[in-house]
């Protein structure tokens, strides 16, 4: 039996980065802030490539998430990678949402210094870019089209990049879902599909120290602390130390 909503994470852990126990942790502080079941999946792992974080090469285990439509026990699903940090009840905002799919198309340095502002767009035709990092559908016939979109451009990685003229490796989700969701949608702008606040991020440079409601990030020149504010957290190393 479906059950009605929840919360659906994909956490394959690598040689660096351990994300199913960050995962759980977030699952934890989604369970205590908003009552939502969080469903974890940590097997079959599909690589999408590989990528330097903080100066460590690891293998990028993200191709995964185009399944996602098939593998949700849930009738309305919040999809979020690991990292993304619950520390308010936002999310259920999206539950009462008249769209059956929709994503960040913003996203901000919660830091101030404007870190993502190359980040706007992807490839060298200027597209506008959709994240990933959220994403929250329904089991409905556009989401599902969105999904078999996402997998055929996982499939046919390269012509998509020849096509969009953007690097081919390695594989990425937020290049693949705006694609997708703009195809599927009639090419209309993908802000029609917007999460109506911005992906608040913390930059690659920062280290972050949780509570339960609030998160206190540290720069190279500043300490700030930020309340109920939900944020995807790139520094993973220093995520699973606090978390």
């Amino acid at each position: 039996m479906q059950k009605d909503k929840g919360v659906l994470i994909y956490a394959n852990n690598n040689e660096v980065t351990d994300y199913e126990y960050i995962a759980r942790a977030n699952a934890e502080r989604i369970r205590k802030l908003t009552g939502l079941d969080t469903h974890i999946i940590t097997t079959g792992a599909v690589q999408g490539g590989i990528r330097s974080f903080g100066g460590k090469v690891q293998p990028w285990f993200n191709g995964s998430r185009p399944s996602a439509y098939n593998d949700t026990p849930f009738a309305k699903t919040v999809l979020i990678d690991a990292d993304y940090i619950i520390s308010s009840n936002q999310i259920m905002k999206l539950f009462d949402h008249d769209k059956d799919f929709l994503l960040h198309t913003d996203a901000y340095d919660i830091t101030g210094r404007n870190a993502l502002s190359g980040h706007r767009t992807f490839g060298e035709l200027g597209t506008p870019m959709a994240w990933a990092t959220v994403v929250y559908f329904t089991q409905s016939e556009f989401a599902k089209q969105v999904f078999i979109m996402v997998e055929h451009i996982f499939k046919n990685w390269e012509l998509f990049a020849e096509l969009y003229k953007f690097k081919k490796h390695p594989y990425r989700n937020d290049f693949a879902f705006t694609i997708a969701v703009m195809t599927v949608s009639g090419h209309r702008p993908i802000t029609d599909h917007a999460i109506p606040w911005p992906l608040m991020t913390v930059p690659i440079d920062c280290d972050v120290a949780y509570d339960q409601y609030s998160c206190k990030i540290t720069t190279d020149r500043k300490t700030i602390k930020v309340n109920d504010i939900d944020c995807h957290v790139m520094n993973k190393e220093s995520l699973c130390k606090t978390l």
